[in-house]
């Protein structure tokens, strides 16, 4: 799934001609797609749970408000997933 993910990111990175590097990638996966379940907390790190709609919308917006930054991952979009 995770592969599945970044495959995404990438892809659609690629077909806007954004740059990329693989930290940035990892970094926006897992705190724009990924959102805490507390019933996951003992059994999961940090209970993150990956949601590829959630990082889908996160990914586009993240884009739209900054097209010429280039995609290094250090600035999120601050959204929270809410289970």
């Amino acid at each position: 799934m995770v592969a599945a993910a970044a495959a995404m990111v990438i892809g659609y990175l690629k077909s806007i001609n954004l740059p990329y590097n693989a930290s940035g990638i990892e970094s926006f996966i897992k705190s724009d797609g990924a959102g805490s379940n507390s019933t996951l907390m003992t059994r999961i790190n940090n209970g993150k749970v990956l949601n590829m709609g959630f990082l889908a919308r996160n990914l586009m917006e993240f884009v739209a408000e900054n097209p010429d930054e280039g995609f290094q991952g250090s600035p999120t979009t601050g959204n929270i997933c809410d289970f």
